[in-house]
């Protein structure tokens, strides 16, 4: 797709990936639709079949910013396209990610070129320039992430580990090989809750642990 190509210091191998991340995203409709994380989608780019992002996209602070940056800024890529196509409104945040319809009245703004939509949305122009990630190091990421991104962006959705997603599945008594829903998920929680609750003779340490496994487990599995 020739967007990428257009970009200032956009060089050919990230111009190529953001490219097969723009057809894989186009076939995201239904999933979108549905609603999901950012750290969901990313756990998928990393997973067969596509293997777009390697193990080292979510090692460390910069490293997740480089893989944040390269996904939103495809997403909003994606978001264009999609307006200028009236598939829909790809409402677009770390916690969730989710295909909206058009109302009618913006369909006739988008149209008549009347009432542009990206009008004020500083979150679009900041992911479409890419020197806003070539300009961003590691001292800038951390003062990202211990104030407005953090604050705002809901970046803890997407800075839950491997290790803690796992202690989050064994806290609640959950399978991670078994496909969770918002159903199980609750039930298991529930159960647990009821277990280590003050009122039942448990703590409120555990009480909280269970309670922050179950909020994790909810922005992971994007439910």
């Amino acid at each position: 797709m020739g967007n990428a190509q257009e970009i200032p210091s956009f060089n050919a191998t990230n111009a190529q990936k953001v490219e097969v991340l723009l057809d894989i995203l186009s076939t995201k409709k239904a999933e979108f639709e549905e609603g999901m994380t950012e750290y969901a989608l990313i756990s998928q780019l990393k997973s067969p079949p596509y293997q777009l992002f390697n193990d080292n996209a979510l090692r460390d602070s910069l490293a997740l910013f480089n893989t944040h940056f390269i996904l939103f800024h495809a997403l909003y890529l994606l978001r264009n396209l999609w307006r200028d196509a009236l598939v829909g409104e790809l409402d677009i945040h770390t916690t969730r990610i989710v295909l909206l319809p058009l109302k009618a009245s913006r369909q006739d703004d988008f149209v008549s070129n009347t009432t542009p939509l990206d009008k004020n949305d500083p979150l679009a122009e900041y992911y479409l320039n890419w020197q806003n990630l070539a300009s961003t190091g590691e001292a800038d990421v951390d003062a990202l992430l211990n104030g407005f991104w953090q604050r705002m962006l809901g970046a803890e959705s997407i800075f839950d580990s491997k290790e803690r997603i796992a202690q989050c599945h064994t806290l609640l008594n959950l399978d991670e090989a078994i496909p969770i829903t918002l159903i199980t998920l609750k039930r298991h929680y529930r159960k647990q809750l009821a277990t280590v609750h003050p009122d039942k003779g448990g703590s409120h340490e555990a009480a909280q642990n269970v309670i922050s496994a179950y909020q994790a487990l909810l922005r992971y599995y994007g439910l």
